[in-house]
């Protein structure tokens, strides 16, 4: 497996090194990536047991997770390798293109079936990367987030989710968690190591998505375009995975 070779030769202590992050937030990050890999295993071992059957499951069980491992572990390689080995490039490359590729097909009738407008704001997040706009960053980033969070919110509305739960873990101040929102959107798979995955899952991406963020803000912090095309994938990739998770309600 192409991550799996990634991980073999990733520096450790030096973790979003290209990035210039401060040791607290290299630690959060790792912890962050450790927890979310932990979950994947995890997943992936579950399938193993004789009592549990995938026939039974939706395909979204088996078949993303394996694509968002790798997105997530490219994303991390990008931030931290400067001279990455050729080789394995060339592979982890190959694998990415492929994975984006399939990501953009599905996104986009995902995105339309549950709101025209959302696949506006995300072209708007592709045109503001590829835009000369000096600030094309900032609102790059700042569109993907804004995207993650309406589909986040459609896919579990707020009295959905009230509906569904009346436990005080799930909300704060009166209003869902994303916990609560993830929890929901997966309750029609009984498969706790996949709600676990997914929470893992986007607790690490939204942990990418806020060091971009922060960067944006910083003088002295420059991407690369392998960098930002590594996080467009991650956040497409992770977007469609809640959208295809959502579709085993109907």
């Amino acid at each position: 497996m192409v991550a799996q070779a990634s991980l073999q030769t990733l520096p450790w202590e030096e973790l979003g090194k290209s990035l210039r992050i401060t040791d607290e937030l290299r630690a959060a990050l790792g912890d962050s990536y450790v927890d979310f890999s932990r979950s994947f295993s995890h997943l992936v071992g579950s399938f193993e047991d004789p009592s549990i059957s995938l026939l039974t499951m939706p395909p979204v069980v088996s078949q993303m997770p394996g694509p968002e491992f790798f997105n997530a572990t490219q994303l991390l390689n990008v931030i931290t390798i400067e001279k990455p080995n050729t080789e394995l490039a060339e592979q982890e490359e190959l694998a990415s293109e492929q994975i984006r590729q399939e990501t953009e097909e599905a996104l986009e009738p995902l995105l339309a079936n549950l709101d025209p407008s959302l696949g506006r704001l995300w072209r708007g997040a592709q045109a503001a990367l590829v835009s000369r706009n000096p600030d094309r960053i900032r609102h790059f980033v700042t569109s993907l987030r804004e995207l993650f969070t309406h589909v986040l919110h459609r896919l579990a509305p707020d009295d959905e989710v009230h509906a569904w739960s009346t436990s005080p873990e799930h909300f704060s101040q009166g209003r869902p968690t994303r916990r609560a929102r993830l929890l929901y959107i997966c309750d029609p798979i009984d498969h706790h190591a996949f709600r676990q995955f997914v929470e893992k899952d986007v607790t690490l991406v939204l942990e990418f998505l806020s060091l971009f963020q922060r960067g944006t803000h910083e003088v002295d912090v420059s991407y690369t375009e392998p960098q930002l095309l590594a996080l467009r994938v991650r956040m497409e990739s992770v977007i469609r995975f809640m959208l295809e998770v959502s579709r085993c309600r109907m």
